[in-house]
């Protein structure tokens, strides 16, 4: 249920991992490694083993140059939490809608309940 949101977070993790500017010489090691060995996924309770995961990652190379830092974990919780109504509208009952660009004028009913989902992002470097 919840793959779209972690492709989507995803993208937004590469998209900053593009917009680095390498002004540092352990910058620019972690520039020109790529994705697959900079950034990886954790699961999702990573606080709990954060110094596991960092040691499995200097243990483990998948394939590519020896594994340095800086290396980013990131992880996203299996569940998610309801929105407060102070920050979203909660649509339980089913509302009728009408697209005006639908050429067949078909009524959908849309239910939406809005949902917080926990994500962390752990950069690990040496200064």
């Amino acid at each position: 249920m919840l793959k779209p949101v972690k492709v989507a977070f995803g993208k937004f993790i590469e998209r900053y991992y593009a917009s680095l500017v390498p002004t540092t010489e352990a910058i620019l090691s972690f520039k020109s490694r790529g994705i697959p060995y900079s950034i990886v996924w954790a699961p999702a309770r990573m606080v709990d083993s954060a110094e596991e995961l960092l040691s499995k990652w200097f243990s483990s190379p998948i394939g590519g140059p020896l594994p340095k830092l800086p290396v980013i974990l990131v992880a996203m919780a299996k569940d998610y939490i309801p929105t407060g109504r102070d920050f979203s509208r909660q649509i339980a009952d089913e509302t009728t809608v009408l697209f005006p660009e639908d050429d067949t004028n078909q009524p959908f009913g849309l239910r939406a309940v809005v949902g917080t989902i926990r994500a962390q992002i752990a950069i690990f470097a040496h200064d």
